[in-house]
């Protein structure tokens, strides 16, 4: 992607960074260089900066803490949570004061917008196991993860160069599959093909296929449960 790209910000990576770092669970870091960027990289700040300076808007930052300095300033959350509180374990944000401990866990005291609203729904007919789909689909992740960028990595390619499902040897057995045949995925929605992996590893009556392989998709099999709100997914399965 760098090659087709007019414009290349090169950011320098987590462990080459000074400033702070927010956690999903709301926890603000202090985070520190542990080692030296690669020559002409830059800190993300210093990019921002260089970005706003060019566009005629001058940025009078000094460094990353200077910039959290006027995250306190400006975002009422954040007003608690300066540098020199974050010499610690850090603070939950929202932090209001610079006496204030930070808030650990939210909505201790109930919910801004009052209780939950609930509503009821009604049972709706969807996909269900049969005669014709008696097992059930299983999609997951193995090595490559979602595959976004792993998908590109020869080691993991040589591992596991094609998609494989999963299938219980006894229901394997019933149906005459050997580990390795080619055989057919099939749901009310679609079919696909894929090699056999006999495996105890997978429970009997259920069938797993990995999602991130690109020759063949996994999505296009599948339901949907709008009570549950879960997808589910009844296949069967047969020699290609």
């Amino acid at each position: 992607t760098a090659k087709l790209a007019n414009v290349v910000l090169p950011a320098t990576a987590g462990p080459e960074k000074d400033g702070t770092f927010t956690n999903t669970d709301r926890l603000v870091q202090r985070v520190r260089k542990a080692i030296e960027p690669p020559a002409k990289t830059r800190a993300d700040w210093k990019i921002l900066c260089e970005l706003f300076n060019a566009f005629g808007q001058p940025q009078p930052y000094s460094g990353a803490m200077a910039i959290t300095r006027d995250i306190a300033r400006e975002i009422p959350t954040y007003a608690g949570i300066t540098p020199e509180r974050l010499e610690g374990s850090g603070l939950h944000w929202p932090c209001p004061d610079e006496n204030h401990p930070g808030t650990s866990f939210l909505y201790g005291d109930g919910f801004p917008n009052g209780k939950g609203r609930l509503r009821a729904v009604e049972q709706q007919d969807i996909n269900s196991s049969s005669a014709d789909y008696p097992f059930t689909l299983i999609s997951g992740m193995i090595l490559f993860h979602s595959g976004t960028t792993t998908k590109w990595a020869k080691g993991l390619n040589e591992l596991a160069p094609e998609a494989k499902a999963q299938i219980n040897p006894i229901d394997a057995g019933e149906l005459g599959i050997a580990d390795g045949d080619r055989i057919v995925v099939k749901s009310d929605k679609g079919q696909i093909e894929v090699l056999a992996d006999v495996t105890p590893k997978i429970q009997k009556g259920a069938v797993f296929v990995p999602a991130h392989y690109s020759s063949m998709s996994v999505s296009s099999l599948m339901g949907y449960d709008p009570v549950r709100e879960k997808t589910v997914t009844y296949i069967s399965v047969s020699r290609a």
